[in-house]
């Protein structure tokens, strides 16, 4: 998907610009074979990166915006996977998120954030 974080054949880490037919254009203009890039192993650095604090053996943040209150937790990264639950608030009031979503790579993070509308730009 488009803003997508993934790893290049050169083990360097960049944002998919634009998705072709049978190729990947990253950052920079350059263009890769599907089989040349991976997704990026979701990791406690990259977490702490994002502003997510270590409580309790899983990972938090939460966000305001406006109204809008959102807390994201990911438990169990050490297994090279973890779970994702993303709770809602508006005004105080429960609105409902993401419940306990097996989660493995940064993409799916970002998948995660924009099906909740939540415009948090993750930081590699």
């Amino acid at each position: 998907m488009k803003g997508d974080w993934v790893r290049n054949d050169l083990g360097e880490d960049q944002q998919i610009v634009e998705i072709r037919e049978d190729l990947v254009m990253l950052a920079y203009n350059d263009l890769y074979d599907y089989d040349e890039i991976e997704p990026i192993q979701l990791t406690e650095e990259i977490l702490k990166k994002n502003g997510f604090s270590k409580i309790n053996g899983f990972y938090r943040k939460t966000v305001d915006e406006g109204y809008d209150s959102w807390i994201i937790e990911v438990d169990g990264l050490e297994m090279g996977f973890g779970y994702l639950d993303i709770e809602h608030t508006c005004d105080d009031i429960g609105q409902g998120g993401i419940d306990h979503l097996k989660i493995r790579y940064v993409h799916e993070l970002q998948h995660a954030f924009k099906i909740c509308r939540l415009s948090c730009g993750l930081v590699i």
